[in-house]
């Protein structure tokens, strides 16, 4: 971990410091990272739940949790955003089709959006990632995401 910036004494008490509880936990509230640990959770998941220290997850795990696991009696699921086109695994949504995707993009990606509009994906068989660090409120289809997505796919020439 890093140690903290020092403050100078007019700031003392007006950060939090975010080693300490909250007051009113909440699941996917007050996360804190850097793009580069993210980067690193995903190149994890991208080679099947290693990373150089081991195995953080068995691939036979992760091929559960991002498999569709939403019977088709309660399809489509109205999220109140465009995601109610994809599958969900367990903590991700999952690309079962491309034309249902209305993206550029690959059968068997996934991702997840958060609250505030962080966004990333992962998808296997172009061995690609993609993460769009925002902190955009309220959540609501933010085109830039999906502007990103688009030429990142347009990028591959093989």
């Amino acid at each position: 971990l890093y140690d903290p910036v020092a403050l100078r004494p007019e700031e003392v008490g007006l950060i939090r410091d975010v080693t300490t509880p909250t007051q009113c936990p909440s699941g996917g509230g007050g996360l804190i990272s850097t793009l580069g640990d993210y980067l690193a959770f995903c190149t994890c998941l991208i080679n099947g739940g290693s990373y150089p220290g081991g195995q953080l997850i068995g691939r036979k795990t992760l091929a559960w949790m991002t498999a569709d696991h939403i019977p088709a009696s309660l399809k489509p699921m109205n999220m109140g955003i465009n995601q109610m086109d994809f599958g969900f695994g367990l903590g991700f949504r999952v690309v079962t089709s491309l034309g249902e995707a209305r993206s550029l993009t690959s059968v068997g990606a996934y991702g997840w959006s958060g609250a505030a509009n962080t966004d990333f994906w992962i998808d296997p068989a172009e061995e690609m990632i993609g993460i769009m660090m925002t902190q955009h409120m309220p959540l609501e289809p933010y085109p830039v995401q999906e502007r990103f997505r688009i030429l990142a796919y347009q990028a591959i020439v093989e």
